[in-house]
């Protein structure tokens, strides 16, 4: 993994910082609301380059003004930004590793969760106005990236930030047993509700097959967590196996296109819709599909085979 420097802030250089953050981003907030914008939207096009409101197209005099009296603040925080995101590149690192160890479905490399976990402290050091702890503001947004970059890459089973928080408490309370212990065991120990419990059972099984379509496990249900290994319950979930899934695609009655992209969601990496969309083309204009059109094809896909597979636990 190629990482970037680690910078050590002291504690007066982090609070300068976070100082001119506050100020920078209020005024970045700001002014993206009165346009209109995003707000990640209108740093990255005030960043292109040099300010001139003949480029920004229906902007006023008031607006323009007001962008020329930001800009100093909003340029401080670009000049604080390579120190920042480097005295938390341990963090983005830590979060990254965390994830990949789980291996959620082989969806994403270390190195990839490494970026997009950089992207979300970059974007945490532009987004920045509040009084808590830097660290645990890019902490929640690290976590909210990196959980939709994989979810992005396998659609079929998604897992929200509520069940990426209780399976990381899972593995906290598992780890804290010597030896060998149960999944009930573990469970207990955690105090959580009922609905909690349906939340992380849910998302255990959907991390702990290689593929995250759910299929019966072989292994036994007390696992040894020193190993770091994920136990695996033996219930079933109403997401089909793999043979059950073919069953369903064949019944879907999907187009090429379509089946296409469901096959690729099955054995999924990150970026894989950029490369079936940039490698794939339209037998009517002869030109590669776009991406927007691959992710549409692939609701649709998924729609279809969610419909036979339905059909069939009717049956």
């Amino acid at each position: 993994m190629t990482t970037l420097p680690t910078v050590k802030l002291s504690e007066s250089e982090l609070e300068a910082c976070l100082a001119i953050m506050r100020k920078g981003n209020k005024n970045l907030k700001l002014l993206a609301e009165d346009l209109g914008m995003e707000q990640r939207a209108f740093r990255i096009k005030l960043f292109k380059k040099s300010f001139k409101a003949s480029d920004w197209p229906g902007i006023t005099d008031n607006q323009a003004a007001a962008i020329v009296a930001a800009i100093p603040s909003i340029q401080a925080v670009r000049s604080i930004e390579y120190k920042m995101l480097c005295g938390h590149a341990p963090l983005a690192r830590k979060h990254a590793l965390s994830f990949g160890k789980r291996n959620y479905g082989g969806v994403c490399e270390i190195d990839d969760f490494y970026q997009e976990a950089l992207m979300a402290v970059l974007d945490a050091i532009y987004s920045y106005t509040e009084e808590t702890a830097f660290t645990t503001f890019a902490w929640h947004a690290i976590t909210r990236r990196l959980t939709t970059a994989a979810n992005k890459a396998n659609p079929f089973t998604p897992l929200t930030n509520e069940a990426m928080k209780l399976v990381r408490l899972f593995d906290k309370t598992a780890n804290s047993f010597n030896g060998k212990v149960s999944d009930d065991e573990v469970y207990a120990k955690m105090n959580i509700t009922e609905s909690e419990l349906a939340v992380l059972k849910d998302a255990r099984r959907k991390i702990i097959n290689g593929s995250q379509i759910v299929q019966e496990g072989e292994e036994s249900s007390v696992v040894d967590y020193t190993e770091g290994r994920c136990g695996i319950d033996g219930e079933r979930d109403t997401v089909p196996c793999n043979y059950e899934l073919y069953e369903a695609i064949d019944r879907a009655g999907l187009t090429e296109l379509e089946r296409e992209v469901i096959l690729c969601t099955m054995y999924p990496y990150y970026g894989w819709q950029a490369d079936l969309a940039k490698n794939t083309h339209n037998p009517k204009t002869g030109r590669p599909y776009s991406r927007m059109t691959i992710n549409n094809v692939l609701k649709s896909a998924l729609d279809k085979v969610k419909k036979a597979y339905s059909r069939k636990e009717v049956a």
